[in-house]
């Protein structure tokens, strides 16, 4: 797992984040997120991307967030105060030898029974809403090339990673967040994304075709989603970066063993 974070720049974006003042981290960031949410909408206003590939470039977004979720259920360092979606047993599910072998991980100082369970539920819910997005994609057809979803799904996995290593790792929010928080963490903005999906699906008419003024307000939607997600990552930073801080007054010895 370690490798793989390395493949995708992680460890890189950690050693950054530790070296950067955290003004300067969010604002880093802040810049990445916006340009990946815009680059879909430039691209369906040239034409290159219709709403179909739209639902399939999000729906990769929604693979990125459960890959980055997961990784910070393992890692997150804060106890959680009270028990987090326990059932009678105390935990949220028994997943035997998976979990022993990912406890036993220097690396892993969070929860690998929640992050599991996370896994496990978040795939599932990623895996039906793949198979809508790509219904209705197959219905609205597809109007971009490789290059086109390759530089739109680069982006949201570029912008996810480095927030992963340029906060959570590099600036020590692992310190300030339990596991519990780091699980529930994405989802007000899952509502903003899944509502711009379905909502710009039907304001284009479904499978049937789209007009300008159509595009307009799918356009619109995509923008408020844009907005949505900068406040959402922004005021989550600030929140961890001040609890960081408070928590520990070093940086974080935090890359991944």
């Amino acid at each position: 797992m370690t490798a793989l974070l390395r493949i995708l720049g992680v460890e890189l974006m950690a050693q950054l984040g530790r070296r950067l003042p955290a003004p300067a981290a969010r604002l880093f960031s802040a810049l990445m997120l916006v340009g990946a949410n815009l680059l879909p909408v430039w691209a369906v206003l040239e034409g290159r991307l219709g709403m179909g590939d739209v639902l399939l470039v999000y729906w990769f977004e929604n693979v990125v967030i459960w890959f980055a979720t997961t990784m910070r259920i393992l890692t997150a360092r804060r106890p959680a105060r009270r028990p987090f979606l326990r059932g009678a047993s105390g935990r949220p599910g028994d997943f035997g030898r998976l979990e022993s072998t990912l406890a036993a991980k220097t690396w892993v100082t969070g929860d690998p029974a929640l992050a599991l369970f996370f896994a496990l539920h978040f795939g599932l819910f990623t895996l039906v809403h793949g198979v809508f997005a790509a219904a209705l994609a197959g219905m609205s057809g597809l109007r971009g090339g490789l290059l086109d979803w390759v530089a739109a799904g680069g982006a949201i996995l570029l912008s996810h990673m480095l927030s992963l290593g340029l906060h959570w790792l590099g600036g020590g929010e692992r310190r300030a967040v339990s596991p519990g928080w780091a699980m529930a963490a994405p989802y007000p903005r899952m509502i903003a994304l899944h509502v711009t999906v379905i909502a710009g699906f039907f304001l284009l008419g479904g499978p049937d075709g789209r007009t300008a003024h159509d595009l307009g307000a799918v356009v619109l939607l995509m923008g408020l989603k844009t907005a949505l997600d900068l406040l959402f990552h922004l005021g989550e930073h600030l929140v961890y970066s001040r609890r960081a801080r408070a928590a520990h007054s070093g940086p974080d010895g935090g890359a991944l063993a």
